[in-house]
């Protein structure tokens, strides 16, 4: 049994640190897809673009996690980790959405204002979910202690 329990602390351990490495790592990509959305909305004032496609969001590290079910000992943080992700998701598929938008939708008119209110939409959704990953980041620092 010890053994055991052993193990399974160590797994769950491992688990912690695989969804905290990920959380830093979008974190970072958070800020810089804020950051290229701003440029480019600042672009678009001037009737140009930013070329470069905000990053794509990580979540295998999440996904492995939960389908092992080794976060089951922090069920209430596991359960808000998830909510951040499904929403990480959403992001991505918005921001795919707005890469399918941009390369369609370059010869109409009004493309400025209307890339420009994408642009907000997914701001918007970035700062939802920033103070979220940071918040279970604290939250899984203090759980390796």
């Amino acid at each position: 049994m010890w053994k055991d329990s052993r193990r399974s602390r160590s797994e769950e351990q491992r688990a912690q640190r695989l969804v905290l490495d990920e959380i830093e790592t979008n974190i970072a990509l958070l800020g810089e897809v804020r950051e290229r959305l701003v440029d480019d909305n600042e672009a678009a004032k001037t009737n140009r673009e930013v070329i470069a496609p905000p990053p794509q969001i990580p979540t295998e590290s999440w996904r492995t996690v939960r389908l092992a079910g080794t976060l089951s000992s922090a069920d209430d943080l596991a359960k808000e980790i998830g909510l951040t992700y499904h929403r990480l998701d959403i992001l991505n598929q918005r921001i795919q959405a707005r890469e399918m938008f941009r390369a369609t939708n370059k010869a109409l008119t009004g493309y400025n204002v209307a890339r420009t209110s994408i642009n907000n939409v997914l701001m918007k959704s970035v700062d939802d979910v920033l103070p979220r990953l940071e918040s279970h980041r604290t939250a899984l620092r203090k759980a390796e202690r």
